[in-house]
């Protein structure tokens, strides 16, 4: 198998530098190195596959130290993850010249499958908060996805709204 990887993607190291994660550059170095496989690998997912991605020889045990060992949060990667789409959605709005209100929605959903659908990557057991209670904790055989809504107000539809709303109370 030819490796696929012999230098980062310069889009992927500048989304990353964009984050400003508190990392180190060797934690640095392994979260942009798997990042860039879990894109490029179209094997499995596991730490030595991932590693087999790259023409340098990688030790896969690293990079389970990366995760075992390092002192870093998965919150402090996914704070800085949000914060930067937030401010990405403001500028997008403000160059196309939309009102600086954007409503933004996150949903994890559950894509059921039959019972019987085992040999997909993505599909395992998963809990199921739909149809869970606090008595009785539901597994659906699925796959988990992440559906974000972005809603932007233009300037002149809420001018038009506000309108509406004041000869409402006019009358």
């Amino acid at each position: 198998m030819l490796k696929a990887i012999i230098h980062h993607s310069l889009n992927l190291v500048s989304f990353l530098n964009e984050l400003r994660l508190a990392l180190y550059k060797p934690q640095m170095r392994h979260l942009t190195r798997l990042v860039d496989a879990l894109i490029t690998c179209e094997t499995g997912k596991t730490l030595s596959e991932l590693y087999r991605q790259f023409v340098e020889h990688l030790d896969p045990k690293t990079a389970a130290d990366f995760f075992r060992e390092s002192p870093w949060e998965a919150e402090d990667l996914s704070g800085s993850r949000r914060q930067w789409m937030l401010i990405k959605m403001l500028a997008l709005a403000l160059q196309v010249g939309l009102a600086s209100i954007i409503k933004v929605s996150v949903d994890d959903s559950l894509g059921k499958k039959d019972k019987a659908t085992r040999h997909q990557e993505a599909v395992d057991f998963q809990h199921n908060h739909t149809e869970s209670s606090r008595k009785r904790q539901v597994y659906s055989n699925g796959f988990v996805y992440v559906e974000v809504h972005m809603e932007c107000l233009e300037r002149l539809l809420r001018a038009i709204h506000l309108q509406k709303v004041d000869s409402a109370f006019c009358l």
